[in-house]
């Protein structure tokens, strides 16, 4: 009976040892449960994890007092497993979030990268265009300015050929209105050489018969307004030079004062004595004398 009793006792003790055990597992389930519950990270991730931890647990809470030992024991050891799994689920659905986050940004950036790109490149594009229509308009702008200095350059071969030409007409009509004057053309220009007709010996006034041949030669001035005329009177060598000299000068001017008188405007005349610097011919013969004694008239445009 002793033993009866002392067995019981200890069986009694076992079993208040093991319920202890059960309900302190139990409680820390719950606070395990709880702080799942409030996570709100494993919440948000794993929810449909979560749906079958809260039906472990509410399966627990429910035969937790109702059913054996051992079934008790399976209802922690599923909740528990559950709350693991849970944890689990929603780290790994928040790492998968954060890849797929990542793969996002990532994916973007190579978008923005190429956007970049793209514009970058359209930008080129463009310069390279509006550089190449700037080369272009500098290219025409060359092109026709060579174009115009082509027609002026031909403008002006043009304009020197007709000046040429028209220098030639006049001439050829200087020639022929002074014909009479037997004028020859030299380097100097046009020259008329009025011979002793003009004066009587040692004299500087003008013959009566010196109107005919100055006549024609103040309407040749006239004909022509753009002409000049430089006078230079010569003598031979006979007597005093200076005198000579000063008898050609007055010879000169008697000839430039018939040429103004007769409407020659006076800019346009020039007469000197050039004495007897200047033969022509010999002075050692009468004829040769006679041909230095004169007045050379040159004509230039």
């Amino acid at each position: 009976m002793r033993n009866i009793i002392i067995v019981s006792l200890l069986l009694g003790l076992f079993s208040f040892s093991v319920q202890a055990q059960e309900t302190e597992s139990k409680d820390q389930l719950e606070k395990d449960y709880a702080a799942l519950k409030a996570n709100s990270e494993v919440v948000g991730y794993a929810p449909e994890q979560l749906k079958l931890t809260d039906a472990a647990y509410e399966e627990m809470q429910k035969y937790h007092y109702k059913s054996r030992g051992a079934y008790r024991t399976f209802l922690r050891y599923q909740t528990q497993m559950r709350i693991a799994q849970t944890y689990a689920a929603g780290a790994a659905a928040k790492a998968k979030a954060a890849t797929a986050e990542l793969e996002t940004r990532y994916d973007f950036m190579i978008s923005e990268r190429a956007k970049a790109m793209a514009d970058a490149q359209r930008m080129l594009a463009e310069q390279q265009a509006s550089a190449a229509a700037a080369a272009q308009q500098v290219a025409e702008g060359q092109a026709k300015e060579a174009s115009m200095a082509a027609r002026e350059a031909a403008l002006s071969a043009r304009e020197a050929q007709l000046s040429a030409q028209e220098a030639q007409v006049k001439m050829l009509a200087m020639s022929q209105e002074l014909a009479d004057l037997k004028a020859k053309q030299t380097d100097r220009g046009m020259v008329v050489t009025l011979g002793s007709a003009l004066f009587q010996t040692d004299s500087a006034t003008l013959k009566a018969g010196a109107e005919r041949n100055l006549g024609e030669l103040a309407k040749y001035m006239t004909d022509f307004p753009q002409a000049k005329a430089t006078i230079e009177g010569h003598t031979d060598n006979t007597g005093d030079p200076a005198y000579n000299q000063q008898l050609s000068a007055k010879r000169a001017q008697a000839v430039a004062n018939y040429l103004t008188g007769h409407g020659v405007d006076a800019s346009r005349v020039s007469a000197e004595g050039l004495g007897q610097d200047y033969p022509i011919a010999p002075n050692d013969t009468e004829a040769g004398r006679q041909q230095n004694r004169r007045v050379e008239v040159i004509l230039t445009q």
